[in-house]
């Protein structure tokens, strides 16, 4: 089996990131098509941005964990600039989903206001965080899925 590419942004390049979904994305409120990709068989790298467009891509990797999804989730952050206590119910039941099958979730390119947040409710306790996608995917691959705290 041949080696993923290095970086997201050279996979994207040479087309092995595809979204998911067979039209090219799931749609979204507003007709935009969320951006969740794959970047392996087991693992999913989700481009995220503030609400509403938030709540529709957790709530759609959640569903697809539920369903018996058994890949590991890179959450890029890049475009957050804020959370409500909606989002962080929703990213609590996406970390639920994941840890219930042994899998990984990886929260990455966290903003300053953003991390003040998980600060503030002590979360950056359960999640687990890298400074970019780059690394959260080297994170998942090198270290495997099992997470290292249930």
């Amino acid at each position: 089996m041949q080696n993923p590419p290095k970086d997201i942004d050279t996979a994207r390049d040479a087309g092995v990131i595809q979204p998911a979904g067979d039209e090219g994305g799931v749609p979204r409120r507003g007709g935009a098509c969320m951006s969740i990709q794959t970047w392996s068989d087991t693992i999913r790298v989700a481009e995220l941005q503030d609400d509403p467009a938030f709540s529709d891509d957790i709530a759609a990797l959640t569903e697809q964990v539920e369903q018996g999804g058994m890949f590991d989730v890179v959450l890029d952050f890049r475009g957050v600039r804020y959370l409500n206590s909606s989002n962080i119910a929703k990213l609590l039941r996406l970390r639920k989903a994941i840890i219930l099958r042994q899998r990984r979730l990886v929260l990455a390119g966290v903003g300053t206001q953003v991390w003040g947040m998980f600060l503030v409710t002590g979360l950056e306790k359960i999640f687990e965080f890298a400074d970019s996608v780059d690394t959260a995917l080297l994170t998942v691959q090198i270290a495997g899925s099992v997470p290292e705290e249930v």
